[in-house]
């Protein structure tokens, strides 16, 4: 194995997405289950192994994720999606919010992360997924609010973004949570942490 592949800090995927709006926005994913890596530090070097390798097979498309901070330089890291989606993988960064709660009272910091996210959006290639990610207790009601507000500003800058959660306990409770708050319109996949073996 390359020794880039040797920076996965873990698989992902499988099963592990539902669609978060209504059939007609709903994801559509060429693969089931789908795989995965998130890589630490960015995958340029994963990506160009896999060019190097020829690519991938049409219609089977491995997920390359990795994060980015929105506090401080957002550049590093956002050049990276367009190798990844020339390798033939699908890029998917995992934006990471730290505005703390509440946030309607942070809104000024907030805002200055959303900005950022929108001119990551706007040079990622078509396509790209983006995972909302919040560094703070779960309140369903306040990632709700976080939510709604980075996908307008995701789709905004690119209209072809997809937009994913952050990964949710698995069960009922969190997604009844969730859903009432009216947040189907504002993605398109609900990702969830890993279930007990």
């Amino acid at each position: 194995m390359h020794p880039a592949m040797h920076c996965a800090r873990s698989l992902f995927f499988g099963s592990v997405l539902l669609s978060l709006a209504l059939p007609s926005g709903a994801a559509d994913f060429p693969c089931r289950p789908c795989a995965g890596l998130r890589i630490d530090g960015g995958p340029a070097d994963v990506a160009a192994t896999l060019k190097r390798s020829g690519g991938l097979e049409p219609g089977s498309p491995l997920f390359v994720a990795w994060e980015i901070s929105l506090s401080g330089e957002t550049a590093a890291g956002t050049d990276l999606a367009a190798a990844v989606r020339e390798s033939g993988a699908v890029p998917w960064i995992s934006l990471v919010f730290r505005t703390p709660p509440p946030l309607a009272q942070n809104a000024e910091r907030l805002q200055a992360e959303l900005r950022a996210a929108a001119e990551i959006a706007a040079k990622a290639p078509a396509g790209t997924w983006f995972q909302v990610v919040w560094e703070a207790d779960f309140s369903p009601t306040e990632y709700a609010f976080l939510l709604k507000r980075a996908a307008v500003a995701l789709t905004g800058a690119q209209p072809e973004a997809r937009v994913a959660t952050l990964p949710l306990a698995a069960g009922p409770p969190v997604l009844q949570a969730l859903y009432a708050e009216e947040v189907a319109p504002s993605g398109h996949a609900v990702a969830l942490q890993p279930g007990a073996a």
